[in-house]
């Protein structure tokens, strides 16, 4: 007869949690990768040209400076946001970081009609950014940013850091995106 006894540093569950979101992530990640590849290649040998229609690019590259509601804890940011009539798109989960770098990659396919000529004219782009080491809905959002997307009206594209407020109008750090068709 053997006995043994096994002692995790992490509890077990919280060990499978993890694994799985950094599975998931990494799933996220490939995909990303290659839906950014064939869009690039598609646009780049003129294949993806249809009348009246356009791909709008978006790419969240990084949050800087952000501050977790808590003190002494890093957040574990990730990023939210709803383009014209799609539905809500959220970004893959960073654990533990203030300066998280998504780099993520979503192509909106629209047709180009005046409600979005108007949209684009008159409307941002919001990007919400959450905590999601928080399970206090108050205490889980790290802020809003809003980008403008008037230039997009005008085919041109929309690229840097934008300021992440809390509801007071606090800054909680900035958000690097880039939009382009």
């Amino acid at each position: 007869t053997l006995e043994y006894s096994i002692r995790f540093i992490v509890p077990v569950e919280q060990a499978l949690r993890l694994y799985a979101e950094r599975a998931k992530a990494l799933g996220y990640t490939k995909v990303n990768e290659k839906l950014d590849k064939e869009a690039l290649q598609l646009v780049e040998s003129g294949q993806d040209v249809e009348p009246g229609v356009n791909h709008l690019y978006v790419k969240i590259e990084r949050c800087s400076d952000l501050n977790s509601r808590l003190p002494d804890r890093q957040p574990s940011p990730y990023v939210v946001y709803k383009f014209y009539d799609f539905d809500d798109y959220d970004t893959i989960v960073i654990n533990n970081s203030c300066n998280p770098e998504f780099s993520d990659n979503k192509s909106f396919k629209v047709a180009m009609s005046d409600d979005l000529d108007n949209y684009l004219k008159a409307g941002e782009l919001e990007f919400y950014v959450f905590d999601d080491s928080q399970e206090s809905g108050d205490l889980s959002f790290l802020g809003l940013a809003k980008v403008p997307l008037m230039e997009l009206a005008h085919n041109n594209a929309i690229r840097g850091p934008y300021e992440i407020r809390l509801p007071d109008g606090a800054t909680n750090g900035s958000i690097s995106v880039n939009l382009r068709w």
